[in-house]
């Protein structure tokens, strides 16, 4: 069954014909991590998380990609933050603006008590205008003094409370 948007048979129906060409989805690709991470490493020099990669490869230079992220934060300290960063390649993407020494980054949280979870996502539409295989990954920072964690709580504890999540990037090539 197809139809148009001026179609009222067809509509009724819940069918809607797409827009000509552009807008509809070549590819999607997703690495879930389901293990812990942790870092120690200060804002002033953020660390890849490991396993926290997704390569995809574009059909044409017109293509956008939809990049995707959902990441499981805690912190080990009450009060402190763990922010993280997304990467095209070597390339830093969707983040804040340069203020001074703030960080820029693409998210974070502040962590309160230690054994809550902050479930952190993005949504970004990017351009890479390649034909090139791309990647992209996430790097993160935790505050001085304290440990940013993924995918469990802060403390840890081996308690039904203290829960072990999955985080996940997912990219999705847009056809022009």
């Amino acid at each position: 069954m197809s139809g148009t948007i001026g179609d009222n048979v067809y509509r009724a129906s819940g069918v809607i014909a797409s827009a000509a060409a552009g807008g509809k989805i070549g590819q999607v690709v997703q690495t879930v991590k389901t293990d812990t991470a942790t870092t120690t490493v200060d804002p002033d020099a953020f660390e890849a998380i490991s396993g926290m990669t997704v390569n995809i490869t574009p059909t044409a230079t017109s293509s956008k990609v939809l990049v995707m992220t959902n990441l499981h934060l805690c912190n080990t300290g009450a009060t402190y933050f763990t922010l993280y960063q997304i990467f095209r390649d070597a390339t830093q993407i969707y983040m804040g603006d340069a203020a001074d020494d703030r960080a820029r980054v693409s998210g974070g949280m502040r962590e309160s008590l230690e054994q809550s979870v902050e479930s952190m996502s993005e949504i970004y539409l990017d351009s890479p205008s390649s034909i090139s295989a791309v990647t992209y990954s996430l790097k993160w920072a935790a505050e001085s003094s304290s440990t940013g964690t993924l995918n469990r709580t802060g403390n840890d504890d081996d308690r039904l409370d203290y829960p072990r999540l999955a985080s996940s990037i997912t990219v999705m090539e847009v056809l022009a």
